[in-house]
Formats: structure tokens, C-alpha cells, sequence
């Protein structure tokens, strides 16, 4: 699917396919692992995640991953009712790792200094079983479970937001890690693309506003409704060798949604006792839009994207509002900037539409999101 086409629908496809999904550098080619596997590339640690309590009391899952030249921090909040928090600090560091593919084990290292104060990691890896291919129809991969022993301390530095984080052990106490976790060798993998394929059949309605991103739909029976923010940082004093990446997604209802030859709106709400998301929004755009389709399901059906690029967004008088646990609360910004896709399931078009049949005659007036079959 090129990315001009379904620009809504392949947004929301890639929020469920990442939950549904294992990368192919991640999957074993075999459950039988081969002591004479020469694995070649750069290598990657993952840890698996630990359950931590910061200092200021918040139950958070830390995961660390790594490279020769960067070691990262995530923490992530799980533990809110209709809510998903996650934070991830990223450092440019030489040599962060070193791993002896052939002795398999190594170490983790980051001094003070080297994490710009955020924290120091003293870890090391040794190799729990022999190396496991990966399936690739280029290069190659190889993956095996190591073992993850030493301390680390995490200074999260922000005290702005709903409930700041705090930081994970002290000078004086270190985090002790004890941990299991898996290294990847990746020599070039890569997939062949098979062609298109077909995607099973998603309806709804998505729309965006800068760093805001709002989805309603139906995936396998499920219905689905949200509002996510993403943004990125460059730390402060880092010289840009530090940056965090943040990520937090709020249930909320279904918007009503209003579609008419003459245009589109789309009303969104928030939960009443919500405190991770507030006030609300209108969001709306003039004309019939532009339509694309998309087989999908058994191919019978089809996804009709009726999207338009130039929707404003005005707020309520309590204008809409994400507030994260780190940072400051993201309000969605009046004016232009927006867009909206709206994602009907019905049958495949015929090849050669009649003009009858255009898209700007296409009768679609819609008060809730269409059901997917």
C-alpha cells in the first residue's frame, strides 16, 4: 500500500499490527539452536522487563536496550485504567557495549558523564544458550537468551506533569539487575516483499491535529478508541547525545462523527472522570473529500478512505487536553493543520466506476462509525 493511499487506515493498522506483529530479526528461523552458527553484524540487547518503584512511589516497567554506540532507558507506565504511558531516554555513548559473539558475553557501561548526569549503568551479559538462526531472505540474523547481571541508577529529571517519575536507585543505593534478556546479530536481514497484500477489513475514523492522534474503529469484533500524543525531546545539556521519546494513549468514547456530500465533522469527547484527558474538540472540513479503495477481508470487500487534508480543529471552552505524568499538558491547537479519514467497509468497486457513481455523489452521510463486518 503506497503511502498516498489510505493515509488514516494504514496509521491505525500499524497501532494494532505492533501488538500482533514479531519482527523478522526477532523470530527463530527454527527452535533448534546450532553451536557451528557463525552469526555475523553488529549485535543488539534487549532486556526483558523489570518491575521498579521510582522514588517518588510510581510502579513503573523499566527496559534497557543497547548497542556498540547507544544505550537506551525505557519506563513505562502500565498500571492506569484506560491509559498507557511511556517514556524512552536514548544516549549516544562509545563504547556503550562490547560482546564477544564467539566467547558470548560482554558488558554494559555508562558512566555519569557519558549519560549526562541521568544516571550510570555497570552491567554484564553472558550468553545462556547457543546462537539460533533467523528466517531472512537476505542477509543474516541470529539471536540467543543471555543472562543480565550488575547496577544501574535513572535519574528521570522532570519535575513538571501530573506526577513526575522521580528516579530508580541512588548514588547510594543502586538498582540491583538481575535479568534475562536476548541479543540479535543482524547481518543484513531483510524480507522479500511478497507483493500486496490483503489486509483484513478496518472501519472507522481517524484524525490528526500536530501532535495529537485520535482513532475510532472496529478490528475482529473489537471496537477500538483513543487519543494518542507522540513527541521527541532533545535533552537539555546534552549536546544532543540525549533525546526521549514520548508516548501516552488514553481510551476515550467514541466521537460522533457527521458526514454529508458538503463536508465532515467530527466531535470528540473525553471520560468525565478522566484525569489523563479533558474538554473537547470539534473537527471539521468542507467538500465530499478524496476517496481511495482498498481490497480487504476475503477481497469481496473493500476499504473506502474518504479523507481530507485542510480540517481545523476548535476547541470547547475547556479545550481539549492530554495530560502526561512527565511533561507539560498538550493542548490541541485551534486553526487549520488537521485531517480526518473516515473508512467504510462495503463491496469492492467495479473497475470501471459510471460517473453516476463518483465519489462527490456517493451518498455517506454517517452519524456513528461504520461496523467492520
Amino acid at each position: 500500500m503506497s503511502r498516498a493511499r489510505l493515509t488514516g487506515f494504514s496509521a491505525a493498522l500499524v497501532t494494532v499490527a505492533a501488538s500482533l506483529v514479531v519482527p523478522a530479526v526477532l523470530a527463530s528461523a527454527s527452535p533448534a539452536a546450532t553451536s557451528q552458527l557463525d552469526p555475523r553484524g553488529p549485535v543488539t540487547l534487549t532486556s526483558h522487563k523489570i518491575d521498579v518503584t521510582t522514588s517518588t512511589g510510581r510502579h513503573l516497567q523499566l527496559q534497557m536496550n543497547a548497542t556498540h554506540g547507544d544505550v537506551s532507558i525505557a519506563l513505562v507506565n502500565t498500571g492506569g485504567s484506560g491509559w498507557h504511558e511511556q517514556h524512552a531516554w536514548s544516549f549516544n555513548v562509545l563504547p556503550a557495549m562490547r560482546y564477544d559473539k564467539v566467547e558470548g558475553k560482554g558488558w554494559v557501561r555508562a558512566s555519569k558523564s557519558q549519560l549526562h548526569r541521568y544516571g550510570v549503568i555497570d552491567l554484564t551479559v553472558r550468553q545462556t544458550e547457543d546462537w539460533s538462526p533467523v528466517s531472512c531472505d537476505q542477509g543474516t540474523a541470529a539471536t540467543a537468551p543471555v543472562h543480565i547481571k550488575g547496577t544501574l541508577r535513572f535519574n528521570t529529571h522532570n519535575s513538571s506533569g501530573l506526577h513526575p517519575w522521580g528516579q530508580v536507585g541512588s548514588a547510594g543505593d543502586p538498582m540491583t539487575i538481575d535479568v534475562h534478556g536476548k541479543v540479535v546479530a543482524d547481518h543484513g536481514c531483510g524480507q522479500n516483499d511478497a507483493g500486496p497484500s490483503t489486509f483484513p477489513c478496518i472501519a472507522g475514523t481517524v484524525w490528526t491535529q500536530r501532535l495529537l492522534f485520535g482513532e475510532s474503529f472496529t478490528f475482529r469484533g473489537q471496537d477500538f478508541s483513543d487519543i494518542s500524543t507522540f513527541d521527541f525531546h532533545v535533552l537539555p545539556h546534552t549536546q544532543t547525545d540525549g533525546v526521549r521519546l514520548d508516548a501516552l494513549d488514553v481510551t476515550v468514547p467514541k466521537p460522533m462523527v457527521t458526514q454529508t456530500p458538503e463536508g465532515v465533522v467530527v466531535n470528540v469527547t473525553t471520560p468525565a472522570s478522566s484525569q489523563r484527558v479533558t474538554g473537547s474538540a470539534t473537527i471539521s472540513a468542507a467538500g465530499s473529500g478524496q476517496q481511495q479503495s482498498e481490497p480487504c477481508g476475503s477481497g469481496t470487500n473493500a476499504m473506502t478512505d474518504t479523507s481530507w487534508t485542510k480540517a481545523t480543529l476548535t476547541n470547547s471552552p475547556e479545550a481539549l487536553t492530554v495530560h502526561p505524568d512527565l511533561g507539560k499538558a498538550i493542548v490541541a491547537h485551534e486553526g487549520g493543520g488537521a485531517t480526518v479519514d473516515q473508512i467504510t467497509v462495503g463491496p469492492a468497486p467495479s473497475p470501471s466506476p459510471s460517473p453516476s457513481t463518483s465519489p462527490s455523489e456517493s451518498p455517506s452521510p454517517s452519524a456513528t462509525v461504520t461496523p467492520a463486518p
